[in-house]
């Protein structure tokens, strides 16, 4: 006669015969393997989705197109921008911004492209990833919205509410020398300019490379009293993609 197991004995994946535990047999489910093809385009995705992510909300690379920004940053520098603080806090003076010059700042009509591109240029846009519709700028925040802002001070300096700036990383400024060619003197300085209010949501942005930069003001600088709207650029909050974080390359800058 068989003998049952012991109550508080635990039986657990086996069989009691003849006797004895013995283990049972554990039927084996057949699982379908997707094809390597169909799992590689799966990792492929799933990798563009994470970088497009990062780049859209968090970091995005840009290059160093000319040599505005001298010698902070040099032609062909890869920057990254910082997307995610750009949408918690806003950009202070002296803050190096990236920022889309398609909204309000380049008078240039935009170029004809193929339908190609133009696709090319949404995806872009909607990923993060290749080119898009905007046009990156980077340059140096100098004011702020509701900054007073004009050029020059006795010492050739830039005032902000009155008070001159120290710019130790500007490169080749536009000659000033006080008492011979200064803001007062005719022909004037080309780094003077008149007083600007910043409006709300505002920026004045320049470039470190002072004379070999188009900027907020550069189309300002020969003009008599107040810089008219239509010499004067100012960046919209609205237009700018974030801070410079660090420079990727080249490396230790």
């Amino acid at each position: 006669m068989q003998e049952n197991p012991p109550a508080h004995q635990k039986v657990d994946m086996t069989q009691f015969r003849n006797g004895k535990l013995e283990p049972m047999a554990i039927p084996r489910v057949n699982r379908r393997r997707l094809p390597l093809w169909l799992s590689a385009l799966a990792g492929f995705l799933i990798s563009l989705v994470l970088v497009s992510l990062v780049q859209h909300f968090i970091f995005k690379p840009y290059r160093i197109p000319s040599a505005s920004m001298e010698p902070t940053l040099a032609v062909g520098d890869l920057v990254v921008a910082d997307r995610f603080s750009q949408r918690t806090t806003q950009p202070e003076a002296g803050d190096i911004v990236v920022f889309d010059a398609s909204k309000g700042w380049s008078s240039s009509d935009p170029d004809e492209d193929s339908a190609l591109k133009d696709a090319l240029k949404i995806f872009g846009d909607l990923s993060g990833i290749g080119p898009s519709n905007a046009e990156p700028v980077v340059k140096r925040v100098i004011g702020v919205p509701y900054d007073a802002v004009e050029c020059c001070s006795v010492q050739g300096q830039i005032l902000v509410n009155g008070t001159g700036l120290s710019e130790p990383y500007i490169q080749a400024d536009f000659p000033f020398e006080p008492g011979v060619l200064d803001c007062s003197t005719r022909p004037k300085s080309l780094r003077c300019f008149s007083e600007v209010v910043l409006p709300e949501s505002s920026y004045l942005v320049l470039g470190d490379n002072r004379s070999n930069s188009s900027d907020g003001i550069s189309q300002c600088r020969a003009v008599e009293g107040s810089p008219p709207a239509s010499c004067l650029r100012l960046v919209q909050e609205s237009a700018i993609i974030g801070r410079i974080a660090f420079t990727l390359w080249p490396i230790g800058d």
